[in-house]
């Protein structure tokens, strides 16, 4: 330009990825797919897999992909919207750290607990920003005001979420004296409204967090296993302690019902012997009196006798 300079520039509408992306997309939905196949197959319940938020969400995203692929590579002119979309879906993937993260667990919990107070927020703010748009329209009406940005209601009702959120993002602003005069008071109830019900939610996060911390401070109880042949042998001198019981009042009942009777087995099962029957002979009196099932401080590990216990537990009641 003569009297001047001149700086080039230059104008891009798209751009392309490095090819090292798409390889690493790929790669990563493939994992994905493989990771919702096996869940779906060994799933105990389909309709309840289907049900669940996450799953749908991971689906959703994992099909977007190879809809995405199909069209970009199969399809001519694709329509670049719909591709956008597709694309974007896929970010919502990310609600599945919620499994994984505490932190977001809390503040789920502390969401769902404040219901009725971001309701309440909500409804609140939706009624400001209603009435303080009609006023400031009609504020920058009274007066003489030839840049006047505020041509409706709707466009006002931009300008009071900003203002009552305080965003304050200045595209917008009244120049009456009416109008600032209606921005003030708008400001200033934005910033009540929103303070009111935040000592509630704040409460409710303080508490599940408290919550979660005691919880992971708890020692873990430590369940210990015992030996196949230790459980048959306390299974049969169940059963033996058992017997003079089942001849009283019929055998086929009490067979039947002893057959899916759990065995408690105390904590100290290897101490003495005698010891154990004179517990066992305890809870056989027990259960006499009518008790079916009984619990003790000590008792930490039940038993489900198997078929071939049953068996024989049948047989020496015989």
């Amino acid at each position: 330009m003569p009297g001047g300079y001149f700086q080039p520039s230059i104008d891009r509408i798209s751009t392309e990825p490095l090819p090292i992306f798409g390889q690493i997309e790929m790669l990563c939905n493939i994992w994905f797919t493989l990771e919702l196949i096996i869940r779906f197959i060994f799933c105990p319940s389909k309709m309840r897999f289907f049900k669940s938020p996450l799953n749908i969400i991971d689906l959703v995203a994992t099909l977007s992909f190879y809809a995405d692929a199909i069209m970009v590579r199969f399809v001519e002119d694709e329509p670049k919207d719909v591709v956008e979309f597709l694309s974007m879906i896929r970010i919502f993937r990310l609600f599945k750290l919620t499994q994984h993260h505490q932190g977001l667990q809390i503040l789920i919990h502390t969401f769902r607990a404040s219901a009725k107070e971001l309701i309440l927020l909500v409804f609140f703010l939706i009624l400001g920003i209603v009435i303080f748009a009609a006023l400031v329209y009609y504020a920058e009406k009274m007066e003489a005001n030839p840049n006047n940005q505020f041509q409706s209601i709707p466009l006002g009702l931009w300008w009071a979420i900003c203002t009552m959120t305080t965003v304050g993002y200045g595209d917008m602003t009244p120049h009456t004296s009416f109008g600032r005069l209606v921005g003030s008071l708008c400001a200033v109830m934005g910033v009540l409204t929103i303070a009111l019900p935040v000592p509630v939610i704040v409460s409710n996060f303080a508490m599940f967090y408290s919550h979660n911390q005691a919880r992971d401070k708890l020692p873990k109880r430590r369940r210990r296993v015992l030996p196949v042949e230790q459980i048959r042998l306390q299974a049969r001198r169940h059963a033996a302690v058992l017997e003079p019981s089942g001849s009283q009042g019929g055998l086929g009942g009490s067979a039947i019902r002893r057959k899916n009777m759990p065995i408690l087995i105390n904590q100290n099962c290897c101490g003495d012997e005698e010891n154990h029957n004179h517990k066992h002979r305890e809870k056989s009196e027990n259960s006499d009196e009518g008790t079916n099932s009984s619990s003790t401080a000590g008792v930490d590990t039940v038993v489900k006798l198997g078929p071939s216990e049953t068996a024989i537990t049948t047989t020496v009641l015989n």
